[in-house]
């Protein structure tokens, strides 16, 4: 009987050591499943945001030729030289066409931005209404990359019809 009974209780023991060790391990595999879920939810954000990233890959991709005319317009806009009397001249004859008067440019110090040089200026210009339009025309659609920050437009001194823009612009070279 006595060997019945510590057959017994060694046949606890092992059991609850058995219990014990299922009850660990369903711990482990709980707290493993736990992680992995979290890796998979990782995964589904980075999916979403390599979709989102490849979904505007694809519009760029559709544009893709306009984009690159675009940019060669850009590169034959942006000459290697400041050129500051081509500039002049481009107002002169704008002036001249449009019989206005080219006051006064002055330029700024160049700044240099992202590898391209800008260079401010401020232009003084009188004349009809029509001769600044003209004038901000050529600008926009001359040869030169020219962008116009302010204009600051008053009536003109001499004639009625007469008005005094003052323009802050800058261009850009390499």
């Amino acid at each position: 009987m006595n060997k019945k009974l510590s057959t017994n209780i060694i046949l606890l023991v092992l059991s609850g050591l058995i219990v014990i060790l299922l009850i660990t391990l369903s711990i482990l595999k709980f707290t493993h499943m736990k992680e992995t879920n979290a890796a998979i939810e990782s995964e589904y954000t980075y999916l979403d945001q390599n979709s989102s990233q490849l979904s505007r890959f694809k519009k760029l991709e559709k544009i893709k030729n306009q984009l690159e005319s675009t940019i060669n317009i850009l590169e034959q806009q942006i000459p290697s030289n400041p050129d500051e009397y081509k500039i002049i001249d481009q107002i002169q004859q704008v002036s001249l066409d449009s019989v206005a008067d080219f006051v006064q440019i002055q330029f700024s110090d160049r700044v240099q931005n992202n590898g391209i040089n800008e260079m401010p200026f401020k232009l003084t210009f009188t004349g009809k209404y029509t001769s600044l339009i003209k004038l901000l025309n050529s600008l926009a659609e001359g040869e030169r990359l020219i962008r116009i920050d302010d204009i600051q437009i008053a009536k003109g001194d001499n004639a009625m019809s007469s008005i005094r823009a003052d323009i802050s612009a800058v261009a850009f070279s390499k």
